[in-house]
């Protein structure tokens, strides 16, 4: 099909489930090229361009996967997800959208893997307060500054790991992470001969990983550590150490909940935050429980520990619960 020049967008799904858009040219639509809520479908093969908003957006949604699809020069974000639960973004080229490559918000349990993006404006990649995102395999280059922004990766109060990409040539950093919430974990990704930083961290942030190329950029390192590029990664064996953030934790209702994050530094300062490889366990299960993503529950009032395992390496918390 050709979907071409219509006043609104180019097409509206709500309220759909198992829905197939495939092999379709949506073309210059006067909102959005694709307008997907509460629905599930797959999105593949499709040539999305010069729509005045997203070329795809999708909202309060779930287990929808875009796939090999060419979306480029939209006036919006190439692909915009908003409150939105499960999906894949795998193989699509994202070029010169004026909104950006991806934006996500509100997001959780999204991989986004072997992706090209090139000449987006603002950023390729903008999360915030998303949760269990995965970001592999992808190539992401000649970001171009607009509104302020302009990074490879912007992070905001969001859980993501970052993988095997290639982020260069950004007009500011290659990945920027804002937010005390936020937890990035980076392994095996090559940042290079972006404008201003390579790496920058905000004040707060948890930022873990290892076996980074970080280079030829304005600064290789802001706000956080060059261990990033340190190889190998830690083991979890003999001279490494594990660690539990927070230090302690206090309770004061009972189910109220408190989350735990694991690191394990290597010898050679390097760090990876091995959370959900970790074995948990509590030392009384009548105070407080832990979930195997080391997530507290207080149950009743006193004191246990909460433990933590991994590979040879154990360490644990004192967790206080005055309900």
């Amino acid at each position: 099909n050709i979907i071409k020049e219509n006043k609104e967008d180019g097409m509206y799904c709500y309220d759909n489930s198992g829905l197939t858009i495939m092999d379709n040219s949506i073309v210059a639509n006067g909102e959005k090229g694709l307008f997907i809520v509460h629905s599930s479908c797959s999105i593949a093969n499709n040539t999305i361009k010069k729509n005045r908003d997203s070329g795809i957006q999708c909202q309060d949604s779930s287990d929808v996967t875009v796939t090999d699809n060419s979306i480029a020069a939209n006036s919006g974000p190439g692909l915009a997800f908003f409150s939105f639960f499960s999906g894949s973004l795998t193989g699509n080229t994202l070029m010169d959208n004026a909104g950006g490559g991806i934006l996500l918000i509100d997001v959780s349990n999204v991989k986004i893997s072997e992706n090209y993006f090139k000449g987006n404006k603002e950023d390729g990649i903008y999360m915030r307060v998303c949760n269990g995102i995965e970001i592999t395999r992808n190539e992401i280059t000649d970001t171009i500054l607009s509104n302020r922004y302009g990074e490879g990766i912007l992070a905001k109060e969001t859980i993501v790991l970052i993988k095997d990409n290639i982020i260069k040539s950004s007009a500011t950093d290659g990945l920027e992470v804002w937010g005390v919430n936020s937890i990035v974990e980076t392994i095996d990704n090559t940042i290079t001969d972006n404008l201003v930083n390579g790496i920058y961290c905000e004040s707060g942030v948890t930022i873990t990983g290892c076996c980074n190329t970080v280079t030829n950029n304005g600064t290789n390192f802001s706000g956080c550590t060059a261990s990033l590029a340190e190889c190998p990664c830690p083991g979890g064996g003999a001279g490494d150490t594990l660690s539990i953030t927070p230090s302690s934790v206090v309770l004061t209702r009972l189910d109220t909940q408190a989350q735990l994050t694991a690191i394990v530094e290597g010898k050679n300062g390097a760090t990876l935050n091995v959370t959900d490889k970790t074995a948990w366990s509590s030392s009384n299960t009548g105070i407080a429980i832990v979930d195997n993503k080391g997530l507290i529950t207080a149950i009743g009032n006193g004191e246990a520990e909460i433990c933590a395992g991994y590979n040879t390496l154990r360490t644990c918390v004192k967790v206080t619960t005055n309900t």
